[in-house]
């Protein structure tokens, strides 16, 4: 499965770049499950230590299978929210608190993709549509180490999504007569 001119791959553990530079690297997916959607992505940064931020997925200008380019630089990224943040409450304990807008979820790499009959690999990206951020497909990666490649599964067979796990409609035998994708594509 390739990804069309109206769709992109958005893969976990991509690395970030700025309009100046390098800005980090990809760690979560935030998606609207009920609409299906992708909405913003998870960038820490290579501070010390490490900042993540909540990214809206419209500052994405393009993708390829290992690279996210954005839209603004360096500067910019690191004046956006941050993803996690401590707020500090009695006797100075910290409460982290996840940053991510109501009725959405955070999906990291590697979340557990589940088949009816047991477990069929794990979430490595999402294809979404360009200019709506809805998901048509996950990417999952199965097999074990001399046997590994990625499948693209239609979401329409995602019958349910929590932040690390994703439940399928399809039994492993299904997921295995679907379409391999070439390995090493650049999707844009």
């Amino acid at each position: 499965m390739s990804a069309g001119p109206t769709q992109r791959i958005l893969p976990l553990g991509a690395r970030v770049q700025c309009t100046d530079g390098h800005g980090g690297s990809v760690i979560r997916l935030i998606v609207e499950p009920l609409a299906r959607r992708l909405t913003h992505i998870v960038v820490q940064d290579d501070t010390v230590p490490a900042v993540e931020h909540l990214v809206p997925a419209a500052r994405i200008a393009e993708t390829t299978h290992d690279l996210v380019t954005l839209d603004c630089t360096q500067d910019t990224l690191m004046a956006i929210e941050p993803y996690p943040f401590a707020e500090f409450e009695a006797d100075h304990i910290p409460l982290v608190t996840e940053h991510i807008p109501p009725g959405e979820l955070a999906i990291r790499r590697g979340a557990q993709v589940v088949a009816i009959d047991g477990h069929a690999g794990e979430l490595t990206a999402f294809v979404v549509d360009r200019a709506s951020g809805r998901i048509s497909s996950i990417v999952v990666q199965l097999g074990h180490w001399l046997t590994k490649h990625e499948q693209a599964i239609p979401i329409a067979t995602v019958e349910g999504i929590d932040s690390d796990t994703l439940y399928l409609t399809l039994a492993r035998e299904e997921i295995a007569a679907l379409p391999v994708m070439p390995p090493r594509r650049h999707y844009d």
